[in-house]
């Protein structure tokens, strides 16, 4: 079974709870979209984020471009799109928003039921909720579950995990 490991906030220790888990459960680490400027080499040609790399490798997997379908690397005044490891060049973040539907499909069609899938930032910012391939959209449209991550050390956990539960429609809460 599938789950996303999500978060109110960015840098809160999704990435670290996917590598345990991935190893843990025998499952693929995924993260349908990521902003980073730290890419590895993949098995198939191209490149995915260095983090969803070491998760594959302590997962004892290769990885691979569709646990990484997304990649986006800040570049000046925008950012380089790379979809499954091959650039499509540099866009505005308008431009690359017009993008979203299109690689929204792809993303779909590689979810699969044995993946330990990371959000994105945080899971429930409203200006941004149905343009979140990498959480929001994946428990909403394909009904696969999500724990909330909490840094406790920065201070706010728990207002924050009550306020995501409030903003996510009642439709998706657990």
């Amino acid at each position: 079974m599938a789950i996303i490991i999500s978060s109110p906030m960015s840098d809160s220790g999704k990435s670290f709870v996917v590598t345990t888990l991935t190893r843990a459960l025998n499952g693929v680490p995924f993260k349908a979209q990521n902003m980073s400027l730290n890419s590895y080499p993949s098995d198939d040609g191209g490149e995915i984020a260095f983090i969803q790399s070491f998760q594959a490798l302590g997962a004892g997997l290769r990885p691979r471009n569709f646990m990484n379908p997304v990649l986006l690397k800040p570049s000046g005044n925008g950012i380089e799109v790379i979809v499954f490891g091959r650039s499509l060049g540099n866009f505005r973040a308008e431009e690359y928003y017009k993008l979203i539907p299109d690689l929204w499909k792809k993303v779909k069609s590689v979810v699969s039921r044995d993946m330990v899938i990371e959000s994105a930032g945080g899971l429930a910012e409203p200006n941004f909720m149905e343009r979140d391939i990498s959480g929001f959209l994946i428990m909403k449209e394909l009904g696969i579950p999500a724990i909330l991550v909490l840094d406790i050390d920065r201070g706010g956990a728990f207002a924050s995990a009550f306020g995501v539960y409030n903003i996510l429609p009642p439709s998706v809460r657990g």
